[in-house]
């Protein structure tokens, strides 16, 4: 595994090696977790489309006003 060439003695792989393991496993829950939220704000920012639209037919209509 290439995390062990971080390691420069095996004194220190053998004082490392369990929390290192542990580390590594709960850093891959938490990830595969955001990619989930990542898919789920991209349907976040589909849906706040729609008041960009409205917003943009309110600013043609203050728009109106201003023509002379």
């Amino acid at each position: 595994m290439s995390y062990w060439n971080y390691l420069p003695d095996n004194k220190d792989r053998q004082n490392v090696t369990e929390g290192h393991t542990v580390i590594r496993f709960r850093m891959r829950k938490p990830n595969l977790h955001l990619g989930k939220l990542n898919l789920h704000l991209s349907k976040l920012n589909l849906h706040l489309r729609e008041p960009n639209l409205h917003l943009s037919k309110l600013n043609l209509h203050l728009s109106k006003p201003d023509a002379p």
